[in-house]
């Protein structure tokens, strides 16, 4: 919850699409991290990375889905949106507990979920550069020069 308030300005700074790829990238580096790591000292910030990484595509993927879409529509698109996020957990978490199950520890599940998470930056990478971004006010100059080159 400490990284949202973050995710947030920097999605507004940088486009919420870069900042979800940025997130998503960090994650993924951890993750494979710590498939490597030997003791719990040095898993622990690696996990803390992790879960400051994930707050950039979560609470940046919401408006970048809703913006762009007509008000009279935001509602139940919103609605379906988070539908989709609760099924996500409701099938994700219990497929995970049975690979790690049949695995037999967490080193596995680490390495899957750095490949979940490529996947997500693919599906990231297919989202057109501006959509879903809304005005923040900035001056066009602005604006020019907080965001990266293309």
């Amino acid at each position: 919850m400490l990284g949202a308030l973050p995710a947030g300005v920097v999605g507004t700074r940088i486009g919420r699409r870069n900042a979800m790829l940025a997130g998503l990238v960090v994650m993924a580096a951890s993750l494979l991290a710590l498939d490597r790591v030997a003791t719990l000292g040095q898993a622990v910030p690696l996990l803390a990375l992790a879960s400051a990484a994930w707050t950039f595509p979560q609470v940046n993927a919401y408006p970048l889905f809703v913006e762009p879409v007509p008000r009279e529509r935001r509602g139940v698109l919103a609605s379906v949106f988070l539908l989709c996020m609760a099924l996500g957990g409701a099938i994700g978490d219990p497929l995970n507990g049975r690979l790690f199950d049949w695995f037999g520890g967490y080193r596995a599940l680490f390495l899957l979920m750095a490949c979940y998470t490529a996947l997500a930056c693919v599906a990231v990478l297919r989202v057109p550069r501006g959509a879903g971004e809304a005005d923040t006010g900035a001056p066009a100059d602005a604006r020019t020069v907080l965001a990266p080159a293309e």
